[in-house]
């Protein structure tokens, strides 16, 4: 059915604006004059529909968590649902409220707000419709847009810190790089050049920089060429499920970052879990929930086999503590809450812990990061400068 865009007064003279669907405008007016609105227009509402693009970038986590937080307060005020959202839609970036305005289409139609955000399940993150749901059937969604926007906020800052603790050996690593580059394809040749002008006797460590850009300069397009079926192949490879899965088992065992990446994937565990179980949200949904948002295939297996375990009345630490992956203080305090009926608040501060750990392991890795690169660039530079003066030497001292 169409959709009919109209602006009217109340009682009080508040103008109001809004979209319902009908058969034509009559119908619209109809409805509007029988609940006692005063009519200023009413045209059809046309809908602009935002393509997706490969580089249209979805809200981030601070996004949500605005949105969440914009949400409650509306609802807490006393603002239905549509009105709520049609104020947010406003206020959003344009992505983000374009979804809004399709899903209030969709709660005109006489839809859930649950089943609105289900229609776009690629862009509303897992969490925030199982929660939503969850509040929807409880009467307390005020209450669980809080929890959602406590989440996104969580989330948000681990991501913040460990960006700004990799920002700097990152933007080092890359300048370092174009400049070895430069020092090597342009400036190496030119003294070359000079030497060869000469006939001078080269050392073993001028020829061998001078062949390896003479190598670089011949080559450079078949190396890209290289890199990019590497790149492709890895591509290729990660759409098929057992390679997925070998890359998911690779990126735990990696040295020194697996086990940063390990403790990511437990502090998002810890969050998600305590903020679905606190909203109201049943074991088994969250669980299956947790496997799509730890993000790797190893993890989700185990996760699942606790659900499975859930349904056949055992213990839910159990299957996640013999699977290996999981440390022992998180399964113990699992079960601790599992007996105590506490396992929310458990693994709440579970997740602070987690995090806590992450941005400090990270910031560490980061402060010996720094040296380490710095200390290698210069032994670079000081090769390339040796491989420079110790043919000039040579040079004048034959000339002495």
């Amino acid at each position: 059915m169409p959709a009919f865009k109209y602006t009217v007064k109340d009682d009080s003279g508040q103008t109001i604006e809004g979209i319902r669907t009908a058969g034509n405008p009559r119908s619209v007016a109809s409805e509007l004059r029988n609940e006692g609105f005063f009519i200023i227009r009413i045209e059809e509402h046309k809908e602009k529909v935002k393509k997706g693009t490969l580089f249209e970038k979805k809200p981030s986590s601070r996004d949500f968590m605005v949105f969440c937080r914009q949400f409650a307060t509306a609802i807490e005020a006393g603002m239905n649902v549509s009105d709520a959202l049609r104020i947010l839609a406003r206020q959003s970036s344009p992505s983000l409220g374009a979804k809004i305005t399709q899903v209030i289409l969709s709660l005109e139609r006489g839809r859930t707000l649950t089943d609105a955000l289900v229609e776009h399940d690629s862009y509303f993150p897992p969490i925030m419709v199982s929660m939503i749901e969850a509040g929807e059937l409880g009467g307390v969604l005020d209450v669980v847009m809080i929890r959602l926007a406590d989440h996104f906020e969580k989330e948000h800052d681990l991501r913040e810190k460990i960006k700004s603790a990799s920002t700097y050996p990152v933007v080092i690593l890359s300048i370092a790089t174009l400049v070895l580059i430069f020092l090597i394809v342009k400036v190496l040749p030119t003294f070359g050049g000079i030497f060869d002008s000469l006939d001078a006797d080269l050392p073993w460590i001028t020829l061998t920089l001078l062949g390896f850009s003479d190598f670089l300069q011949k080559t450079w397009y078949v190396m890209l060429l290289a890199v990019l079926l590497i790149l492709f192949i890895i591509r290729q490879s990660l759409h098929n499920e057992k390679g997925a899965e070998n890359f998911d088992r690779l990126k735990l065992k990696l040295p020194i970052f697996g086990p940063i990446y390990k403790k990511i994937i437990l502090a998002r565990f810890s969050r998600t879990l305590s903020t679905l179980l606190a909203s109201g949200v049943d074991i088994i949904s969250t669980l299956l929930l947790l496997g799509r948002v730890v993000n790797n295939r190893i993890m989700q297996s185990a996760i699942n086999k606790s659900a499975e375990s859930i349904r056949q009345g055992q213990s839910m630490s159990t299957p996640l503590r013999t699977s290996g992956l999981f440390p022992t203080m998180l399964t113990e305090m699992m079960q601790i809450g599992e007996e105590t009926g506490s396992i929310d608040e458990m693994m709440s501060k579970l997740a602070d812990f987690y995090e806590s750990d992450v941005s400090y392991t990270v910031a560490r890795i980061s402060s010996v990061i720094e040296p380490v690169m710095i200390l290698c660039v210069a032994l670079v530079v000081g090769l390339i400068a040796a491989a420079i003066v110790t043919p000039m030497f040579e040079m004048f001292q034959h000339v002495m």
